[in-house]
């Protein structure tokens, strides 16, 4: 079933990514990045649609140096993948989970974050998009019968994902004193406050973004084992939403899913996220980036990886260097990985515009 939610990606990627609209939001973000390569700052490509939030972080950014109207571009792309993301949320049965502690204000899941991943974010939650049966329409996209049928398929693959069945039959289940107990671990969230440091030392988004995800952890390990096989369900549909917005942003911005070659090790942990270690015997000089969905030149693993960690040793006579990366490989996605190479052929990245 999730090789129908990846093919409805790469659709939905085909018709974002020709817009001229896009492409001169892209080719700006690119020569932001390319400002920033070198000052700690690459995890941000893991999220391209939200750079003009993550750029100011980094100590080389100036929005002088910004493309003409690129900033506008970049609210609207912004603004427009947020609203995405989220209608296909709001296809999950219980939507928007009033009283999930994993939606709480302090809870990791609902702001922007080191991350990287897509929040939850109040206001968006607020729209009421489990009333609009259609994706929502991008005004900077040039046809709205091509984006509205591809959104439409991929909302059906997420609705019709086992990720998406088990949150219905979690949150059916689920009895008055469940919801109340949820509801409750939820106000004792919105009531923590994260501490004010008492020096400053320069890692601070860690430690909150820790911190946040300590109390989240501690509300969830004190519910009833209804409403923790509810937060459960969502958590395993939040993953695989997650993917998805991973996927589609990377096939609409570089546009190719890159393989990881002279593959020499492998070893794979048998645990709920099927997690795989593999290793290049080859330094790579153009380098995987965390967050990034890599195929590999190896018939194993078998999929695609969602890289989560990665070890480089730099190459010195006599040893070539070498890459190590690790993560979760992608449910179902032995298809998409069997069809990157042609992916890399339909996303060529055109030459930038003229701004």
């Amino acid at each position: 079933m999730s090789a129908q939610l990846w093919r409805a990606v790469v659709d939905l990627a085909a018709v974002w990514r020709p817009s001229q609209y896009v492409q001169e939001y892209v080719y700006g973000a690119q020569r932001q990045l390319v400002r920033s390569r070198g000052t700690g700052a690459d995890h941000i490509e893991a999220q391209p649609f939200y750079l003009l939030t993550y750029l100011p972080t980094t100590s080389t950014y100036s929005p002088a140096a910004e493309p003409p109207g690129w900033r506008e571009k970049a609210v609207q792309v912004a603004d427009g993948y947020t609203a995405l993301i989220e209608w296909l949320r709001s296809r999950l049965v219980g939507y928007p989970f009033v009283g999930t502690p994993q939606l709480a204000l302090a809870s990791p899941w609902s702001s922007l974050t080191l991350s990287m991943r897509v929040p939850w974010l109040p206001r968006a939650r607020a729209w009421q998009l489990q009333n609009q049966p259609r994706p929502p329409v991008m005004p900077f996209l040039p046809d709205r019968s091509a984006q509205a049928e591809a959104g439409g398929n991929l909302a059906v693959a997420v609705a019709s994902s086992p990720a998406a069945a088990e949150v219905e039959r979690s949150w059916n289940a689920l009895t008055t004193d469940d919801k109340r107990r949820l509801y409750a671990a939820t106000i004792a969230m919105d009531k923590a406050r994260y501490p004010e440091p008492d020096d400053v030392r320069g890692d601070e988004d860690f430690r909150e973004l820790a911190w946040s995800d300590y109390i989240l952890d501690d509300a969830l390990n004190g519910l009833p084992q209804r409403a923790r096989a509810f937060t459960d369900a969502l958590a395993d549909a939040d993953s695989l939403l997650q993917q998805a917005a991973v996927l589609f942003s990377q096939l609409v911005m570089p546009g190719e899913i890159r393989q990881l070659p002279h593959v020499g090790y492998v070893s794979r942990f048998d645990g709920p996220d099927h997690w795989h270690t593999v290793r290049s015997d080859s330094y790579i000089y153009e380098p995987i980036r965390v967050r990034e969905i890599i195929g590999f030149d190896h018939p194993y693993p078998r999929g695609l990886m969602l890289v989560e960690g990665i070890t480089e040793q730099l190459p010195f006579e006599p040893r070539p260097g070498s890459v190590t990366v690790r993560g979760p490989i992608l449910p179902g996605s032995e298809e998409l990985a069997a069809s990157a190479v042609r992916i890399q052929r339909v996303f060529v990245a055109p030459a930038g515009p003229q701004l």
